[in-house]
């Protein structure tokens, strides 16, 4: 795939607006990019636009035929010079600019029954372990119905491995069902689980109330138990595939929402196997992420293993395409995000909805704006508390800290405003900078290949089923799912 090349195109009053072309096998795209804005590019146009070499090179206007400028100006690429912005944000958020809450994260418990390779809590298993108790659970939930505005709102599971506190998720389930009705609203539950302790009863639980589940399972029975072993070394595959195929026959059957979530590392970029593996299972939808930090460097994803998965996820976006078309579903989870991302036509502030539209509960009762951030454990990304209410304050003090516009590193990235800075979270951790992904490359070609992925996907669906594409293209499991596959 063709790398960057953004061209200001100017002649008198009239300029060419900063955008990006790629190609995808012999297919061209053009993002506008301040309007976030893509487009199927003729070919002819983009071979004379991929011959630039260089960002930000200059050509005139006589360089292009007649028929390039007609298109160019009808897709309001060249435009008077007057209507080109620098940035599409001017001015902070202010308290009124803030939108409701309408998801609750309760981080259950920080046990967990596996000890995964690369897990980002690796080491922290001889501390204490916080569980959320009763008060904290009744207190999160009501105090959620309590200040949201909404109709409807979801509240999610995780940990840790949230199965390992039973009690919590059913009092959780039962507090939240019964303050729903008191309040006249509906609520929606969604559980990420290793999949350990996923019996028949469990099972019951989560049909019966409609549970989203999303199971970490890495692929074939090799890849499995290397990567997520027990505490002991043994490997987890033997229990953990009779329990997916368990899920897989209840959940299908009902007609309910499930997912699979795997991880690739670079011992095993190329995970096409794993999708093969799980879609044969009967996974409608998969997530197969990269890791990009842990402390053991075997794990790592680095510049050569990362072009393999580069060219597994472009297949693994064919399969999607492939599948949708013919009607039976083999969807790449991290693809619908993107394509998400690409849909609104709009540029983004921030990366994704943490401190925005989620809230993520500790096991003690803090506030923080996902788990990610929790995870940090620093006083500057608490924002409140169960007991005293989320301080929103503080809440937009963060908002304005992770905005896009504030990441000096990202100001000649194309895909700033639909990216929007990458995870700040992770950046963070890998990179001990707040102000946007800085030095941390891999990720940010991560964030532009599944972009360009994205574009070229929403673009092969609308040709290929042009009734159903729009349905296609957000098509999702739960809007905040996304916070757990990043």
């Amino acid at each position: 795939m063709d790398r960057e090349i953004s061209v200001n195109l100017c002649e008198n009053t009239k300029k060419m607006k900063p955008f990006h072309v790629f190609k995808v096998d012999n297919n061209y795209f053009i993002v506008d990019i301040l309007e976030s804005r893509s487009f199927s590019l003729p070919g002819d146009i983009g071979d004379v636009l991929l011959s630039k070499k260089k960002s930000n090179q200059q050509i005139e206007l006589k360089d292009l035929s007649e028929n390039h400028l007609f298109w160019l100006s009808k897709k309001k690429f060249i435009v008077p010079k007057i209507e080109i912005k620098d940035e599409p944000f001017s001015s902070p958020l202010k308290i009124r600019d803030l939108p409701p809450v309408w998801a609750l994260f309760l981080n259950i418990t920080e046990e967990c029954n596996l000890r995964c390779r690369y897990c980002i809590v690796e080491g922290t298993y001889l501390k204490k372990i916080p569980k959320m108790d009763y008060k904290v659970i009744k207190n999160a939930i009501e105090r959620f119905f309590e200040e949201s505005t909404l109709d409807e709102v979801e509240i999610h599971f995780f940990g840790g491995e949230p199965l390992t506190n039973p009690e919590a998720i059913k009092a959780a389930v039962r507090i939240a069902l019964e303050t729903a009705k008191l309040r006249q609203k509906k609520v929606k539950f969604v559980i990420s689980t290793n999949g350990v302790l996923l019996n028949e009863k469990w099972l019951s639980f989560f049909l019966k109330n409609k549970f989203t589940v999303l199971l970490s399972i890495d692929g074939p029975q090799k890849i499995q138990d290397y990567a997520r072993p027990f505490e002991n070394g043994n490997g987890s595959y033997d229990v953990i595939i009779k329990n997916a195929e368990r899920l897989v026959r209840a959940y299908s059957s009902e007609g309910l929402e499930f997912a699979a979530r795997g991880i690739a590392t670079c011992k095993n970029p190329d995970f096409s196997s794993s999708v093969e593996f799980l879609s044969d299972i009967g996974f409608p939808a998969i997530c197969i992420s990269p890791v990009f930090s842990n402390s053991e460097e075997e794990f790592h994803i680095n510049n050569d293993s990362l072009e393999v998965f580069f060219k597994a996820d472009k297949q693994f976006v064919k399969k999607h395409i492939e599948s949708e078309v013919a009607g039976t579903p083999c969807r790449s989870m991290n693809l619908l995000l993107f394509m998400k991302k690409i849909s609104t036509h709009y540029p983004q502030r921030h990366f994704c909805w943490a401190g925005l539209q989620s809230i993520t509960v500790s096991p003690s009762g803090l506030y923080y704006p996902c788990f990610n951030w929790a995870g940090l454990n620093d006083n500057q990304f608490k924002l409140g508390d169960v007991y005293n209410g989320l301080d929103q304050k503080k809440r937009l003090k963060f908002l304005n800290i992770v905005r896009v516009d504030n990441f000096k590193k990202c100001k000649k990235c194309w895909a700033r405003f639909m990216c929007a800075g990458g995870c700040s979270a992770c950046s963070a951790k890998l990179c001990h900078c707040i102000n946007g992904i800085d030095d941390d490359k891999l990720r940010c070609r991560y964030f532009r290949h599944q972009l360009e992925m994205a574009i070229f996907a929403s673009e092969e669906l609308r040709i290929k089923d042009p009734v159903n594409w729009q349905t296609h293209v957000g098509a999702s499991l739960s809007c905040t799912i996304d916070q757990f596959l990043l």
